[in-house]
């Protein structure tokens, strides 16, 4: 198969099937475009069956061979569009009519290339056997070794001719064409080159392999892959294999009996990206961490299970149990690996009791369960907010709410209801006491169980203010400026808010007896 330069001069003959007919010293044109672009020879099964190493049954030919002598010659020519057809025919000379060489069978395109470079080994008569010029086809021929061989070469073009040629020992008889549409003959010259055809000589296997890109510090082998030869590297080493530590297209040709080739890869090394995941993490359950991963450009997380984002340097975790996550962090060409534990502790179960129903003054004890440390919520009408039973005096329903910590410093909540009713009866002030010490009835007070707030005042008939108060626990006890007054009748005056929000005013009088 065509790989690389097609055309090689071969250092030594490998084993192939020559013919030497008896005429020889025929000078000729050979691939010159002034003369011809398409060429057309026979060669007979008894020709085939007598060539050196001979033809005794069925064979694969894979290469044509050209042997060149005497004259002037171009170093190389560049062939354009060459197309190679062989076929089987029964005719001893070439004909006029294309289709008709080919008359056993359909013929096969063997080669068909846009730009093939040929490059002839040009010598006297008699050179030695190892002057030989070969080119490779792209589809092996299968001779059956009944008919004889029909082979057309031609061309569109070609930069410079191999002029001067004539054949070395002899050749074989070839009709030259000219392009014309119908593909008859323009000249009736003939040409002798020495011609052969091969079985099992081709190019060396070569594979350095796919373009590759290496991470790290690394020391990596170049391997030519071939069967044997010389080997010459871009690098100058001439080993089957090399070791090498910097980026670059690196290329080797390896040359053996058949001729050469060449194969290129690219190689890239890229520093490794230092992964990292973050410190480990602690959070309660229910509760949510960042991560936060750095050393590259590209991170993909996993579990996805409990991010916000698995591709995200700092995706938000919200794991219900202790996970441990894995990013893999990319610098577009290598990556690298970190992890990061997100340790999830149990919350605490807040317990704040069971609510309950009071009467307007009344008193409760709250009574919280599940932590380490409590917290109460509203504080007031606690007489503490920070101890695991407060006692609760609301004026009002409240609804109070308890935040438990545990050791890990998780917290939960949980809230009760305290509804508070309303016993308020009458607000009334009494009409007549006796301030004697005697134990009994000794105070003028404002009594009601919802009083909140009072302006209480006293006058006696003279209309002087003896007594006021706006504190409801403050009493009237018959003096007035530390002295006490006689016994008499007196008037007071009562504005009284109620914990519902009524207000009440009231007037009346109150008798003091000695």
């Amino acid at each position: 198969m065509l790989v690389g330069s097609p055309i090689a001069i071969a250092q030594t003959t490998p084993p192939h099937f020559s013919h030497n007919p008896p005429n020889a010293g025929v000078n000729n044109l050979f691939f010159h475009t002034s003369a011809v672009k398409k060429f057309l020879f026979i060669y007979s099964q008894a020709e085939i069956a007598v060539m050196t190493n001979p033809v005794t049954g069925p064979i694969t030919i894979d290469t044509i061979w050209f042997r060149h002598g005497g004259g002037s010659s171009n170093a190389f020519t560049d062939l354009t569009n060459l197309v190679i057809t062989m076929g089987h025919s029964t005719l001893a000379q070439p004909v006029a009519t294309f289709a008709a060489n080919f008359n056993v069978g359909a013929p096969v395109v063997t080669l068909n290339t846009p730009l093939l470079t040929y490059t002839p080994l040009i010598g006297a008569w008699n050179v030695p056997a190892n002057n030989w010029t070969y080119i490779v086809l792209t589809n092996p021929f299968n001779y059956n070794y009944t008919d004889n061989l029909a082979v057309q070469i031609e061309f569109s073009g070609s930069s410079q001719g191999i002029v001067g040629h004539y054949a070395d020992n002899g050749g074989i008889p070839i009709t030259q064409y000219t392009p014309v549409p119908n593909g008859l003959t323009a000249t009736a010259t003939t040409a002798r080159p020495m011609f052969g055809i091969s079985q099992g000589c081709a190019l060396p296997t070569i594979n350095l392999g796919a373009d590759t890109t290496l991470c790290g510090a690394v020391n990596f082998q170049l391997n030519a892959s071939s069967s044997g030869g010389n080997y010459l590297w871009s690098t100058g080493a001439t080993s089957q294999n090399i070791n090498i530590t910097t980026s670059g297209i690196y290329y080797v040709t390896v040359s053996d009996s058949c001729g050469s080739k060449t194969d290129t890869i690219n190689v890239t090394f890229s520093n490794t990206p230092i992964a990292n995941a973050g410190a480990d993490q602690t959070i309660c359950s229910g509760n949510t961490v960042t991560l936060n991963a750095s050393g590259g450009t590209n991170y993909s997380w996993s579990p996805s299970a409990g991010l916000s984002s698995n591709n995200s340097a700092n995706p938000l975790a919200s794991p219900t149990s202790t996970t441990t996550y894995t990013v893999i962090v990319s610098n577009g060409l290598c990556t690298s690996i970190d992890s990061v534990t997100v340790l999830v502790n149990n919350s605490p179960i807040a317990d704040a009791g069971n609510g309950a129903t009071i009467t307007y003054g009344q008193t409760i004890t709250l009574s919280g369960l599940g932590g380490n440390t409590y917290s109460w919520a509203p504080g007031t009408e606690l007489n503490c907010t920070n101890c695991q039973n407060p006692v609760a005096s609301p004026s009002a329903t409240t609804t109070y709410t308890l935040i438990v910590t545990d050791n890990n410093g998780c917290t939960s909540a949980d809230s009760i209801t305290i509804v508070v009713e309303y016993l308020c009866g009458e607000v009334f002030v009494p009409t007549a006491f006796s301030p004697d010490n005697s134990g009994t009835n000794d105070f003028v007070c404002v009594m009601g169980n919802c009083v909140t707030e009072i302006v209480f005042e006293i006058y006696d008939r003279w209309g002087n203010k003896v007594f006021a108060s706006s504190d409801k626990t403050i009493c009237w006890d018959g003096k007035y400026k530390n002295k006490e007054l006689n016994s008499g009748v007196f008037v007071y005056h009562l504005k009284a808010a109620l914990v519902t929000g009524e207000v009440v005013n009231q007037k009346g009088n109150i008798s003091l007896i000695r």
